[in-house]
């Protein structure tokens, strides 16, 4: 992170829950949000509050910025696609397959969120992979026939991810499946057997 005068400039964040953090202005342009936010700007005096976005904790924007710093000395993660692996270090290089491996599942989903809400492609890019792997691995401990194995897997995502109730009501379901036919059609998540 050394070169360019920009490089040594610090900006103080603010977020959510009161913390604060002094980070260089170059690890927060990884995010497209700060990019945007401080595009022409020649000073920053003053600290950026990001309290406004309730997602971002002082604890998930630390992960924001340690990745940042990884994506400034290593570049972007590679993410080969399409993922059909068993394991994120199969997908890109060890030290982000490390970074995305730490997390548990709701600190997984919360960072994702986070990633998309300050618009970090890069990490919302690995993070995502990381999901996907999960659910892969959802459904490879999946045993019956194929429409048995569709229905186990929803269910399995409903849980993994605490959906309780897709549809407030028979009526409800019916709509959005119509309004969504397409992609019903395209993915053969309709409820034949053929």
């Amino acid at each position: 992170m050394e070169g360019s005068g920009e490089d040594n400039r610090m900006a103080k964040i603010r977020t959510v829950d009161g913390g604060q953090l002094d980070v260089p202005i170059a690890v927060l342009k990884v995010s497209g949000y700060f990019s945007d936010f401080l595009e022409g700007s020649e000073s920053v005096n003053e600290e950026l509050d990001i309290s406004p976005f309730q997602l971002v904790t002082k604890e998930m924007m630390e992960y924001v910025v340690e990745f940042s710093k990884l994506a400034i000395l290593y570049k972007s993660p590679n993410i080969s696609r399409p993922i059909f692996h068993q394991s994120i270090y199969e997908v890109t290089w060890p030290v982000y397959a490390e970074f995305a491996d730490k997390f548990d599942d709701e600190k997984l989903s919360h960072l994702i969120l986070v990633a998309d809400r300050l618009n970090n492609q890069p990490l919302l890019e690995l993070l995502s992979a990381q999901l996907a792997i999960k659910i892969q691995k959802l459904e490879g401990k999946l045993e019956g026939t194929e429409k048995e194995k569709k229905d186990q897997t929803t269910q399995k995502i409903r849980e993994y991810f605490q959906i309780t109730d897709p549809f407030d009501s028979p009526e409800s379901e019916k709509r959005i499946k119509a309004e969504n036919e397409e992609a019903f059609e395209m993915f053969d998540l309709n409820d034949d057997d053929d």
